[in-house]
């Protein structure tokens, strides 16, 4: 005869099992990073070996300075643009290479760690820690840029743009695209949990994340990537993406996104993550500014290849440039 406490155990097995299965870890974030330290002549020259030493690199995916003039020399504002995650710089352009040269400003496009590969195992060794380093060394050679940084990011990028506004209050101004502030799908958290791994593999049919792209979007985001990427995009939300970072940003502030109604949205990050970003920031409200997009249909609203409304974003951020951080266009486009 099957005893209530047999029914019991037999009910709590299974759940225990589960909160007591493997979880993906990584190590802590290490907040130290290497300066970059040399004359603006040699920074062109030392970003190409480092980009060259990359065997799979795809063309046009690499990191690159923008000069604003032809002789290398600081600005008095440097732009920095950290891209999305699985993207490369290509995904703001032509915005990012724009609002750069409207305003005279030197202008870093970086790459991000493991970033801009053929190889399907990219991601395979991403770590919060390697994909946060790569952005302090980006914002770290935009210091050698310009005097003060413009940290302009989309996605992932503006993830590790809030990461770094708590460790680099010197950081002038943001302006996010689309920000990360959590992925859309609520299921995602699922992936840093008990059996984790093995539920995505279960879920993506093997260890490997695949994305549908047209031939042009493919140069410039991975189609195919290593599930480990996944986890370590959502461990970083769950640990830096709270109200303690949010407060740590008191600059001026311009975010854009797409949202339309419930079924015409951003359907890769999480709207209102957004909105509760934008209302936790200690930037005054004469600071910031945000532009809705309607007619992006489209996660990356700066990119000319993805966006429908690449223009209306690219206006809104001239906006904010001009109408609370008072810069002056030196070219009219």
């Amino acid at each position: 005869m099957v005893t209530y406490k047999k029914v019991i155990l037999l009910l709590l097995t299974p759940i225990v099992i589960y909160f007591i299965g493997p979880k993906v870890g990584f190590q802590p974030i290490d907040p130290k990073s290497p300066p970059v330290k040399m004359a603006l002549t040699e920074l062109d020259a030392w970003i190409a070996a480092k980009e060259s030493s990359v065997s799979d690199l795809k063309p046009n995916n690499e990191a690159k300075i923008i000069w604003n003039d032809s002789v290398p020399r600081k600005t008095k504002f440097a732009v920095v643009y950290l891209h999305g995650f699985s993207a490369s710089w290509m995904e703001g352009d032509p915005v990012n290479r724009n609002f750069a040269k409207r305003y005279g400003c030197n202008l870093y496009l970086s790459r991000l760690e493991d970033h801009g590969r053929r190889d399907s195992n990219s991601f395979n060794t991403l770590t919060p820690d390697n994909f946060y380093e790569s952005a302090q060394q980006a914002l770290n050679i935009g210091k050698l840029l310009g005097d003060s940084i413009i940290l302009m990011s989309c996605s992932t990028g503006s993830t590790l743009s809030i990461m770094l506004a708590s460790q680099y209050p010197e950081i002038h101004s943001f302006v996010m695209l689309s920000p990360n502030i959590d992925i859309k799908d609520p299921m995602s958290a699922l992936t840093i949990g008990p059996w984790g791994s093995q539920l995505t593999s279960l879920v993506l049919g093997s260890d490997y994340n695949h994305i549908t792209y047209t031939a042009e979007a493919q140069k410039y985001w991975n189609p195919v990537y290593h599930k480990n990427g996944i986890f370590t995009t959502k461990k970083m939300i769950v640990d830096q993406m709270n109200e303690k970072s949010f407060a740590s940003i008191r600059q001026p502030l311009f975010m854009s996104y797409y949202y339309k109604d419930e079924d015409h949205q951003d359907d890769v990050v999480s709207v209102p993550r957004m909105l509760d970003f934008y209302e936790q920031v200690a930037t005054p409200a004469s600071k910031k500014r945000k532009y809705v997009s309607t007619t992006a249909n489209s996660h990356v609203i700066a990119s000319g290849i993805q966006s429908k409304d690449w223009e209306g974003v690219q206006k809104a951020c001239y906006d904010f440039a001009e109408q609370v951080l008072k810069l002056s266009p030196v070219v009219s486009k």
